[in-house]
């Protein structure tokens, strides 16, 4: 259930509502003992005053507010100040008129305003004043609306930082129900007073770095498009470094549409959402778990989005604009939110700094019921209309349409919370080359690892045959270091992974030259009497590869076993055994091998 906006005791005409904060003042809080609030059954514990309080619709500035505090207690301070009484809850703080009022009962006992203090994004101290921030406008939808603040004004500094650590615990025992585990709110409640409430931003570990760029490198698919404009199209994205974003107000409308799209995909055993085929290309690269819980029952998946650096602030201090959409490239499916299931893709709307850092959101997407779009040129308003009836999103599939990338587009920003800023620099085809020469010729093994398996996927996938030969080629001349980084692909979770090892030690025996140092089956007199390719230290791992519980892992084993040739002898009873594979395509790769 949303949270209740906080309630005036009079609603401010409509042309001031959009411009004009929303500021209440108290005055002469009593002190207030510390409020212990920990955990997720705390107890109903209140703080309570009779406080001069009054309503001003001028802007929230320390002038103002230091005015009136100044007429406090003086003739004056009525142009300023109501007395009222105020009470906090570990749920809300509220008023009335007076104490009276309060334990009247019946409707005397309603009080004139309410603020939830769930709805808090920030509390800070300066001297004897308490100033409270709300995130109501935030969340309201009217951009122009001014934040709701709340200020007390104590009898010494000592009681202010009491009432503000009081304050803070309930709102963090408040937001710790409906945020991740493992956000930092006790940050975001810590009265920095600048422009972004609620909202952390945490460098990740170099550990969590390299997941993320698993991720990257295994939706990167080299492919140009118009979107390219012309640019280079690099052959790697190499991630710097990568911020967890810890947005309070974009998350909690996230959560609510994720709830809502899973209870409708949830209500009969029939309306189940269908998975896309093929699957969402990051689902399919092992290491998503790592970066977060997805909701399967809402079609929860991690997608791209490409964007301009100042676009990339914006929208995770606050959200997707829906009026900006199409300003930066296009609205082939109308106006919406564009997510990218390839790396790629989302780089073809990515800006370089002046130091060359580029930037993509990494996106929790809420798909819920996925139209498939395949037509070369979409009808936006009808696409908009279907998926406001019966869909949740759309799937441009331009992949079948016309051969490129598929698009995943949004009509609804609160479907897509940016998780994670991933800062990356484009590498080229040269830099590629060269770093490969680099790692292996100071054996760089730690490099070779991050490094070999992207460019002996590059080496297979790469659009430009020229491009796959140059890689192929200084693979296979350094493959005394590049072999057993492979070998090791070929034990990793991921069946991608395996299968590209396994190609990739294929094509560089066809580069690499014969050599035996490495082999330790044979005796000396053996080695020296017969060249044999490098890469036939890979042959035991291949053999285990031939009983892979995954059909394109056995065929590019028994393919890479078939490249090696006659080294790789001791591979031919597990090949023989293939030949009674369930699948033809195997079967077949199998016999090769053998003959």
């Amino acid at each position: 259930m949303a949270p209740r906006p906080p309630c005036p005791e009079k609603p401010l005409p409509e042309s001031q509502q959009d411009d004009a904060p929303i500021v209440y003042i108290a005055f002469d809080v009593p002190a207030a003992p510390h409020l212990e609030v920990e955990g997720p059954e705390e107890e109903e514990q209140e703080l309570r005053g009779s406080n001069l309080l009054k309503r001003c619709s001028g802007a929230f500035s320390a002038a103002h507010v230091g005015f009136a505090a100044a007429t406090a207690g003086s003739f004056a301070q009525g142009l300023f100040w109501r007395m009222r009484y105020v009470e906090l809850t570990s749920h809300r703080i509220s008023y009335w008129a007076s104490k009276t009022e309060q334990e009247g009962g019946g409707s005397g006992s309603t009080p004139r305003g309410e603020f939830e203090v769930c709805e808090i994004d920030d509390v800070g101290v300066h001297g004897r004043q308490v100033l409270i921030h709300f995130a109501s406008s935030q969340r309201s939808g009217r951009r122009n609306r001014g934040r709701v603040a709340l200020s007390l004004c104590t009898n010494s500094e000592l009681e202010a930082g009491q009432w503000a650590e009081a304050v803070r615990s309930a709102a963090a025992a408040r937001l710790l129900r409906v945020v991740p585990s493992g956000w930092n709110v006790s940050v975001m409640l810590s009265g920095n007073n600048g422009p972004v409430r609620r909202v952390v931003k945490a460098e990740l570990s170099d550990e969590l770095v390299q997941v993320i760029q698993h991720v990257v490198d295994h939706a990167f698919i080299c492919k140009r498009t118009r979107d390219r404009r012309g640019q280079e199209v690099p052959v790697r994205l190499q991630v710097q470094k990568v911020v967890s974003v810890q947005n309070v107000a974009a998350w909690m409308n996230y959560s609510e549409a994720r709830t809502r799209i899973r209870g409708a995909g949830s209500a009969t055993p029939t309306s189940a959402y269908m998975a896309l085929e093929p699957e969402v290309l990051t689902a399919t690269s092992g290491f998503s778990g790592s970066l977060g819980w997805l909701d399967e029952a809402a079609n929860e998946h991690w997608l791209f989005h490409g964007t301009r650096v100042s676009s990339a602030q914006y929208i995770t201090d606050g959200e997707f604009r829906m009026d900006l959409a199409g300003t930066h490239r296009g609205t082939l499916y109308g106006r919406a939110v564009y997510l990218a299931e390839c790396s790629s893709k989302a780089d073809e709307y990515s800006e370089a700094d002046e130091e060359g850092l580029c930037r993509i959101l990494l996106c929790r997407s809420t798909l819920g019921n996925v139209l498939v779009e395949r037509e070369k040129r979409p009808s936006a308003p009808e696409l908009e209309e279907q998926c406001r009836a019966k869909y949740n999103s759309v799937c441009g599939d331009r992949w079948a349409a016309v051969g490129t990338f598929r698009e995943f587009v949004l009509y609804e920003s609160s479907q897509v919370y940016p998780e994670y800023i991933v800062y990356y620099k484009r590498m080229s085809q040269a830099d590629l080359l060269q770093a490969i020469g680099t790692i292996s010729n100071e054996n760089d093994v730690d490099g070779v690892r991050k490094l070999v398996p992207t460019a002996a996927r590059l080496a297979q996938t790469h659009p430009d045959p020229q491009v796959r030969y140059r890689i192929s080629l200084l693979l296979g001349a350094h493959a005394a270091t590049v072999v057993p980084a492979l070998t090791e692909c070929l034990r990793d979770e991921t069946a991608l992974r395996r299968r590209t090892a396994a190609a990739a030690l294929g094509h560089v025996a066809d580069f690499c030259s014969l050599t035996c140092s490495s082999l330790t089956s044979m005796n000396e007199d053996a080695r020296s009497q017969q060249k044999i390719h490098i890469v036939a230290v890979a042959v035991p791992a291949l053999t285990e590869c031939l009983s892979d519980s995954n059909e394109s892992v056995r065929r590019a084993a028994a393919q890479a076993l078939e490249q090696i040739g006659p080294a790789a002898a001791a591979a031919v009873p597990a090949l023989a055994a293939m030949l009674l594979d369930p699948t033809e395509d195997v079967r077949c790769a199998a016999a090769k091998a053998l003959a």
